[in-house]
């Protein structure tokens, strides 16, 4: 037979679950948490409200793409991104920068002027990477639009889809991402798709 339950002075009782009992202790959560919503709403109300958008291009009111998904280039020397703007009931200045880089790179023409859908984004990458290096970093484009700071990072489904032609939907984890080569030369043309063979 299992062991008797003995209660001790330090056994607490259980909440009441009777119906009744139950509804009281329902309605004394709901006053509390009433009153607590009540003392905070003034503060709410005189706090400043900052509004980030970060997402897609449906988020962000605009869209880029980049037709380039890796870039080789000597160390000292810079390259040129075309970035493209699709734009959505937004007409401004659109500013671009690099994610994903550690210091030591520089950005000119960064930002898409407006009522333009396309600039060529210039990077010059520093002397101290050694031949060799792989780097990995992306672009994004932020506006503010209305009282909202939107960010959208640039697609590389244009390059991905010639790197990938058989896959309708490439994959979702390299859509954004350009790889870095220090080489002994220059190259940013975009990957060409891979040649079929003759049977």
């Amino acid at each position: 037979m299992p062991p008797a339950l003995r209660l001790t002075s330090a056994s607490k009782p259980c909440r009441d679950r009777s119906p009744a009992g139950y509804g009281a202790w329902r309605v004394g959560v709901n006053l509390a948490l009433l009153a607590l919503l009540l003392l905070a709403a003034p503060a709410a109300r005189a706090a400043p409200v900052a509004i980030l958008a970060f997402g897609d291009s449906l988020t962000a009111g605009f869209g880029l793409s980049v037709e380039t998904e890796r870039v080789s280039v000597p160390a000292g020397e810079s390259f040129e991104v075309e970035v493209q703007a699709a734009r959505r009931e937004y007409d401004g200045p659109i500013h671009l920068g690099l994610i994903g880089l550690p210091e030591g790179f520089t950005v000119t023409n960064a930002v898409i002027p407006a009522k333009t859908n396309v600039v060529k984004l210039q990077v010059t990458i520093p002397e101290e990477l050694a031949l060799g290096d792989l780097l990995h970093f992306g672009i994004v484009g932020n506006a503010m639009i209305g009282e909202t700071n939107c960010l959208a990072r640039a697609s590389t489904l244009p390059a991905l889809r010639n790197l990938f032609p058989g896959l309708r939907y490439p994959p979702r984890e390299l859509d954004g991402l350009i790889a870095l080569s220090v080489a002994a030369s220059k190259s940013t043309e975009a990957t060409s798709p891979p040649k079929k063979r003759k049977k």
